[in-house]
């Protein structure tokens, strides 16, 4: 874990986003992916690297959650989607992301997760 500590964020997503096209759930690296994700969507940079977080980062970590069914990231997904819905008019979101961000609403849905209505 301490050299994912020092990961960018796009590293961090692009892990994210590899562990779930390759369907292999590794509860701590997503958790501590979700948590790194977490204090970008407070701060917009990267921990140690103050590389800014763009929402296509926080986009993959949330679909990437969705995919692998972690429901015990539901919290950490909410406040990253609601961090998302708060920015919604400033970002210029691609095909991709909005439709990766559609999916992690209906998984909230689906399983009605965390309160998920009102995303």
């Amino acid at each position: 874990m301490s050299k994912l500590a020092a990961a960018k964020p796009q590293d961090l997503a692009n892990i994210a986003w590899s562990l779930a096209e390759l369907g292999h759930r590794d509860q701590q690296i997503m958790t501590f992916v979700v948590q790194q994700a977490q204090q970008w969507a407070i701060n917009g940079t990267g921990r140690s690297s103050g590389v800014a977080c763009i929402p296509q980062h926080l986009c993959n970590i949330c679909w990437s959650v969705a995919v692998l069914d972690l429901q015990q990231q539901v919290p950490g997904v909410l406040q990253l989607m609601a961090s998302l819905s708060a920015q919604w008019s400033s970002m210029k979101l691609v095909p991709d992301e909005l439709r990766q961000l559609y999916q992690v609403y209906i998984w909230l849905q689906d399983f009605e997760l965390g309160g998920a209505q009102g995303l």
